[in-house]
């Protein structure tokens, strides 16, 4: 039992360290990727992430006009940001609602009926629009969209794509 196990433990290491470098086996390893068996870290050289993402929402009003977009701010780290960084936890939730989002999309959503209520019923599509109705509504707003921008790049100007758009909801 113990050989298995070792054996099990060897078998996913290889494999994780196979997808830390781009090849043929890349396409084979991905969907194990997905759901978080094999881990990427592209932290480093030669790859290194530069992506981030936004949440930025709006109001829609009574007469139907929509409010401008607002980015909803990660609030600042508190006296001792070694310890505990509220910025890392947030932006480390934002990636991985990304993240699962664009996993049920390409895995998921393909192989159902009716794939946006799929998306909508989602853990981290709910985990988003909870974040988004949670900020201070305009006064007057009667519903909210929200989008997640993804920016990439080290300099600016960063270049700026569309990741996640929401249909209104009401706040009713």
């Amino acid at each position: 039992m113990t050989a298995l196990v070792v054996g099990i433990f060897i078998a996913w290491f290889a494999l994780s360290a196979a997808n830390q470098i781009p090849g043929p086996w890349t396409s084979i390893l991905r969907p194990f990727g997905v759901f978080g068996l094999l881990p990427d870290y592209t932290f480093f050289a030669p790859d290194p992430i530069d992506l981030d993402y936004h949440l930025v929402i709006r109001d829609f009003f009574e007469n139907g006009e929509a409010g401008s977009w607002r980015e909803i701010a990660i609030e600042r780290d508190g006296p001792l940001p070694l310890l505990w960084s509220t910025v890392k936890r947030d932006r480390q939730a934002m990636l991985t609602a990304v993240s699962g989002l664009g996993g049920i999309q390409q895995f998921v959503a393909p192989i159902v009926d009716d794939p946006e209520a799929l998306l909508q019923i989602s853990l981290p599509y709910l985990f988003l629009l909870h974040r988004a109705v949670s900020e201070t509504r305009s006064p007057g707003a009667q519903a909210r969209q929200f989008m997640v921008v993804e920016t990439q790049g080290f300099t600016k100007p960063r270049r700026m794509e569309l990741s996640i758009l929401s249909n209104p909801h009401n706040f009713d």
